[in-house]
């Protein structure tokens, strides 16, 4: 508050004490680290790629979350806090077009505010979701906008009301434009259904009771702040192959059969043969193979099938064409009996015909 009042007001208020609230906050932050019980803790990170246009109002995709537009006054109070949190080479705090803001209570049975059930017992749990927490976004910002609608993260300031400070997480690349990206536009009609891609993402992953979205949603975000194109494939492939893969065999055939079977609106003249093709990449990369001329495109639509499964399978799960509860949560073996169960149903409707 300090800091805040210098940068907003140039002065300050001497002797002043903080908010009766804020002490209360830091003194049950400061027993729950202590007695590993709930803790509050903030992050702030800035992104670059992800534009405020006409309504510059900041919105709230899930509970304890805050994306606003990185302006001058915002950037000032942010550099005059965490300024040596910055390397020299980072560059997207510097030129950066929003700034997302985590509030967050989290307890040994998980983020409460948002529902999710992770365990906080060390700084480095408490990285991992506050980390969860950015590639939800970035994946409901991705669905919302389509294939190009990835933006860049920078580092990722962490700490709480007590004074407690963890390590600064750094995913992405410290220098701008390492990223072929789109523009990503925040506007009232996209904030809303970037808001619903994540309430219909909590309400599947609730009757999931398992972590296989959030596993995949993890590779999805190694995918978006990967750089090299083997890299971002090899993440994608992989959050693929857990969502679509359930037992041993013919892999391939598995991959593309259940893969077109949850795309089955994608707009791809062969997306069978695409998803076999991107599974020999894979294959073939993962045991030192080079990377191909055209490896750089096929990375990012292997990213973009990764985003538009998650969203396929949550909307499976929500409207009951995957019966997750019959699978003890195994989203690929849920996937394995949908598929199975529509062959039979084709095949029963074709014999009544013939009949």
């Amino acid at each position: 508050d300090l800091v805040k009042e210098v940068v907003d007001t140039g002065t300050f208020t001497p002797w002043r004490l903080p908010p009766e609230q804020e002490v209360h906050l830091a003194s049950a932050d400061l027993a729950g680290k202590l007695c590993h019980k709930t803790r509050h803790v903030w992050a702030l990170c800035p992104l670059k790629g992800l534009h405020f246009f006409q309504d510059r109002i900041p919105f709230s995709p899930e509970a304890g979350v805050q994306v606003r537009p990185a302006t001058r006054q915002v950037m000032d109070d942010f550099f005059s806090k965490f300024q040596h949190d910055f390397l020299s080479e980072d560059e997207v705090p510097f030129n950066a077009d929003s700034v997302i803001d985590l509030d967050l209570s989290l307890s040994s049975t998980g983020i409460e505010s948002v529902d999710f059930l992770y365990p906080s017992s060390d700084d480095a749990d408490i990285a991992r979701q506050v980390a969860a927490v950015l590639d939800r976004f970035k994946w409901s910002a991705a669905v919302t906008h389509g294939p190009h609608g990835i933006f860049e993260e920078g580092p990722v300031v962490i700490g709480g009301p007590s004074g407690w400070r963890g390590r600064t997480l750094r995913r992405g690349v410290p220098m701008t434009g390492t990223h072929a990206r789109g523009l990503v536009q925040v506007l009232p009609h996209t904030t809303e259904r970037i808001i619903d891609h994540l309430k219909r993402l909590k309400e599947a992953q609730r009757q999931l009771n398992s972590e296989d979205l959030d596993q995949a949603l993890w590779h999805f975000g190694r995918a978006c702040n990967a750089v090299l194109a083997r890299d971002i494939l090899l993440e994608s492939v992989i959050g693929l192959e857990m969502l679509l893969v359930p037992d041993a065999g013919d892999s391939t055939y598995k991959f593309s059969l259940h893969g077109s079977a949850i795309l089955s609106d994608e707009d791809s003249p062969n997306i069978v043969k695409e998803l076999s093709d991107l599974y020999a990449s894979r294959s073939r990369l993962a045991h030192g193979g080079r990377e191909g001329q055209t490896e750089q495109d096929r990375a990012r639509r292997a990213r973009w099938l990764l985003a538009k499964t998650i969203w396929g399978i949550v909307v499976g799960i929500n409207e009951g064409a995957l019966r997750v509860a019959a699978t003890k949560g195994n989203v690929a073996k849920a996937v394995k009996e949908m598929v199975l169960r529509t062959v039979q149903a084709a095949a029963v409707g074709r014999h009544r015909g013939e009949s």
